[in-house]
C-alpha cells in the first residue's frame, strides 16, 4: 500500500488530467449539440391515440388492436401449447419496464435446451398472475378492493400466463410486441411524459406572448428564466416544441461552459479542476435520458447564477480594493435570481445573506466591535428588497401548493438517507470551524459560508423527493472540494487521485447507462410507423402517432373561438391544444388533471364554467367507462402491480375527475359540434 501511495506521490498527473479535461468537455459539448442539431422526438404518451407497431416481415399493427386481440389475460382461454411463462426467458434480473427493456429467448425446453452460461444469463421469467376463477377476480384487484381479506389469500394460489401461443413464432412475436412498446405503454399508464412535464414551462410562455396578465400565468420554473428562452426560441424560428428542446440543450451548454470557466478560475490545480468537471459530467447522465428529455426541472436558468455569485464571492475577499463593487454584483444577481424562478432564487438569495451575517459574525468579533452601522445597513436594504421583490413577484403564486406542502411533510425520506444528510451538512459546518484560518487565509471563507447555506437548501428536495438527481452534485460537493484544495500539496493529491478514480467509475457507468437509454429510445422510431408534424407550433418533430386529431381539434377552437384568446377546455389534451391553438385557459389552470388537487381548485374551476364559459370543449370520450377497461385485463396493464397501482390509483382518478366536472355543468350545454378529439357545447 505504501509503495503504491509513493507512486501516487511521485507520478506527474497534471498533464494526463489537462488532457482528461479537455475529453470530458468534449464530451459533453457533443451531448448539447446532439440536442441543437437534431428533429425532436416524441414518444407516444396518449393511451387513447392509437399508433402502430412495425413487427418482423414488415408486419405493420394497430396497437389498440392488436393488444385486444393479442395481449389481454383470459383465463379461460388458456390451452396454448407456448405461454408466457414457459417458453419466454428474459435477460437480467428484471423484467419489461420503461426503464428496461431485456433481450429475450423464446423456445421450447422440453424439446430444446441451452447451456448452463445461456440459462443464467436468460433466467427471469414472466410471471404468472395470481387468478381466482369462482370470484373472477386477479390478485391484483382483490388487493386493491381489499377482497383479500374476504376470501383469503389462498382463493389466490392459482396463477396462470399472461398471454400465450400455439406456435413459438407467435408467441415471439407477441413478445416482439411488448420489447416494442413497453416504454410508450408504460408512459401512457404513468401520465407523466412531455406534455403532462413540458407544459409547466411551454404554456407560460405562450401566455406570455398572447400578453396575458402575468398575475394570471402560473410558471413553476420562474418568471425571468422564460425570457430568455422565448428570445432563442425566436431567433430559431418561433415558439415550437423543436426550439424549445433546441433551447433546452443551449441554455444548459451555456451554464455548463459558466461552470467550466468557473472551476478554471476559482481553482488552479488542475486535478481538482478534473474532479468537478466529472462531477458536472455525472450530474448530467445521472438524470438519465429519459429524464433529460422531457422534464423542464433540468433546465439550468433557475440556478444559473449560482456559481457566477461563489466566484464574484471570492474575488470580492481576494480583491479588497474592488470588494464592494464584487458584492454588489452578487446582491444583484441574488435579487435577479428571485425574478428569474421565485424558489431557487429564494435559496440564493437567503444563502447570500447567510454568507453576509456571517461575515458581520467575524469581523464584529475580530474588531471587537458589535454594531457597523454602515454594514448592518447594507445587510438591511438587501434584506428588504428580497422581500419585496419576493412579495412583488409577478407571476401567479403556486396554487398547488398544498401538494408540494403535503409531499414535504408526509417525510418520506428514509431514516438512512435522513441521516446521511444531515450528517453531511453538520461535516461541512465542522470543517468550517475546523479550516477557518485557512479559509481565510485562501480567500475563499466569504463562498464556502454562502455554499454551507446554499447546499443546505439543496438538500430540502431530498425530503419532498427521495430522488439524489434532483441535487446538483457538483455545486453538493464544491464545499468538500473547497476544503480538499486547502490541504497540503502531497495529501492533497494522493486524496484527489483517488476522488478521480471514484468518479472515473461513476461516470462510466451512468455515461454508459445514457447512451444505452438513447439507443433503446431511438429504436421505438424504428420500430413504429413514424409521423413528422409540420404544424407551426410542433416545428417538424418526429412522433409515432399522427398530428390529425390534433389539427380537427383545434381548427374547431378556431371556428367557435375565432376572436378571443381565452377559451374554456375540460380535457385530458388542454394543454397541448392551448399551446398549438395559441390560445389560453380561462378555468385558470392550463392543465386540469395535475391541479384539481382539492375540493377548493375543483369548485373554483366549476364556478368559473358556470359563469364564464358560453362555449365549452369538451374530450369526446369524456363518459369513457373505466371500470370496463379495466376489466380487459391487457398485459401492460397487469403485468407489475405497480403499474396496475398507477393505472387505479393515479392514472383513472384524475380522468374520471374531469368526467364527474363535466357532469355538473351538463345540463346547461348543448352539443353544437364535434370533431378529432372534442365535442363543442354551447350554453343554452
Amino acid at each position: 500500500m505504501n509503495s503504491v501511495l509513493l507512486k501516487i506521490k511521485d507520478f506527474n498527473f497534471y498533464p494526463y488530467a489537462k488532457l482528461a479535461i479537455a475529453v470530458l468537455i468534449i464530451i459533453q459539448i457533443s451531448f448539447y449539440f446532439y440536442g441543437i442539431f437534431s428533429d425532436f422526438k416524441l414518444a407516444n404518451e396518449f393511451r387513447y391515440i392509437d399508433e402502430q407497431t412495425i413487427l418482423d416481415g414488415n408486419k405493420i399493427v394497430s396497437n389498440d388492436q392488436y393488444i385486444t386481440e393479442n395481449l389481454c389475460f383470459d383465463p379461460n382461454n388458456i390451452n396454448y401449447k407456448f405461454n408466457s411463462y414457459d417458453n419466454v426467458f428474459l435477460s437480467g434480473k428484471n423484467g419489461f419496464s420503461f426503464h428496461n427493456n431485456p433481450r429475450f429467448l423464446i423456445f421450447d425446453p422440453y424439446y430444446r435446451h441451452i447451456s448452463a452460461d445461456t440459462f443464467k444469463k436468460f433466467k427471469t421469467h414472466i410471471k404468472n398472475i395470481g387468478y381466482n376463477k369462482d370470484f373472477n377476480l386477479t390478485y391484483y384487484v382483490a388487493r386493491e378492493t381489499n377482497s383479500t381479506n374476504r376470501y383469503g389469500l389462498d382463493v389466490f394460489s392459482n396463477s396462470y400466463p399472461m398471454f400465450g401461443a400455439d406456435t413459438l413464432s407467435k408467441l415471439k412475436e407477441k413478445t416482439d410486441f411488448i420489447a416494442y412498446n413497453i416504454f410508450e405503454q408504460n408512459i401512457q399508464i404513468l401520465s407523466r411524459y412531455y406534455w403532462e412535464e413540458t407544459p409547466f414551462m411551454l404554456n407560460p410562455i405562450n401566455e406570455l406572448d398572447l400578453d396575458r396578465d402575468k398575475s394570471e400565468i402560473f410558471s413553476q420554473y420562474g418568471f425571468l428564466s422564460l425570457y430568455p428562452i422565448k428570445f432563442i426560441m425566436e431567433q430559431l424560428g418561433g415558439i415550437s416544441v423543436n426550439n424549445f428542446e433546441k433551447t433546452k440543450n443551449i441554455v444548459c451548454m451555456i451554464y455548463y461552459v459558466i461552470a467550466v470557466g468557473f472551476v478554471f478560475l476559482f481553482f488552479k490545480n488542475d486535478l481538482i479542476r478534473l474532479i468537478f468537471i466529472l462531477l458536472l459530467g455525472i450530474k448530467f447522465f445521472s438524470v438519465t435520458y429519459y429524464s433529460y428529455h422531457y422534464a423542464p426541472t433540468f433546465f439550468d436558468t433557475r440556478h444559473f447564477f449560482d456559481l457566477i455569485i461563489v466566484l464574484f464571492l471570492f474575488y470580492a475577499t481576494k480583491f479588497q480594493n474592488l470588494s464592494a463593487i464584487f458584492k454588489t454584483i452578487c446582491i444583484f444577481l441574488a435579487l435577479l435570481s428571485i425574478f428569474m424562478a421565485n424558489d431557487f432564487g429564494l435559496y440564493i438569495f437567503i444563502a447570500l445573506l447567510g454568507a453576509l451575517i456571517v461575515e458581520y459574525g467575524i469581523i464584529a468579533v475580530k474588531n471587537r466591535k458589535l454594531v457597523n452601522a454602515e454594514k448592518i445597513f447594507f445587510i438591511l436594504i438587501y434584506t428588504i428588497l428580497g422581500a419585496i421583490i419576493y412579495i412583488k413577484y409577478p407571476f401567479m403564486k403556486n396554487p398547488s401548493i398544498k401538494y408540494f406542502l403535503d409531499g414535504f411533510y408526509s417525510f418520506n425520506i428514509p431514516a438512512a438517507l435522513l441521516l446521511a444528510v444531515l450528517s453531511v451538512i453538520f461535516i461541512q459546518w465542522l470543517l468550517f470551524i475546523f479550516f477557518y484560518k485557512k479559509l481565510q487565509d485562501s480567500k475563499y471563507l466569504l463562498s464556502y459560508s454562502f455554499l454551507l447555506f446554499y447546499t443546505g437548501f439543496f438538500y430540502t428536495y431530498t425530503v419532498w423527493r427521495v430522488d439524489l438527481s434532483t441535487v446538483n452534485f457538483f455545486i453538493a460537493a464544491l464545499p468538500f472540494i473547497i476544503i480538499l484544495n486547502l490541504f497540503p500539496d502531497r495529501a492533497r493529491k494522493v486524496i484527489s487521485i483517488l476522488c478521480i478514480f471514484i468518479c472515473i467509475i461513476i461516470y462510466a457507468k451512468f455515461s454508459m447507462s445514457y447512451i444505452k437509454e438513447i439507443f433503446n429510445y431511438e429504436k421505438i422510431f424504428e420500430t413504429h410507423k413514424i409521423y413528422k408534424w409540420n404544424h407551426e407550433r410542433a416545428g417538424g418533430i418526429i412522433t409515432t402517432y399522427p398530428f390529425d386529431k390534433f389539427q380537427s381539434s383545434i381548427n374547431l377552437i378556431n371556428k367557435y373561438s375565432p376572436d378571443t384568446k381565452e377559451i374554456y377546455m375540460i380535457s385530458k389534451y388542454d394543454n397541448i391544444l392551448q399551446f398549438f391553438s395559441k390560445k389560453y385557459s380561462g378555468l385558470k389552470y392550463f392543465e386540469l388533471r395535475s391541479f384539481l388537487v382539492s375540493d377548493i381548485e375543483y369548485n373554483e374551476v366549476l364556478n368559473l364554467i358556470k359563469n364564464k364559459a358560453d362555449i365549452l370543449y369538451v374530450d369526446a370520450d369524456i363518459d369513457r367507462d373505466y371500470k370496463a377497461e379495466m376489466r380487459e385485463r391487457r398485459f401492460f396493464d397487469l403485468y407489475d402491480e405497480y403499474w396496475y397501482n398507477e393505472n387505479v390509483k393515479q392514472r383513472i382518478p384524475k380522468l374520471e375527475t374531469l368526467s364527474k366536472l363535466f357532469n355538473e355543468v351538463k345540463e346547461n350545454y348543448e352539443l353544437i359540434d364535434s370533431g378529432g378529439l372534442l365535442n363543442v357545447y354551447k350554453k343554452k
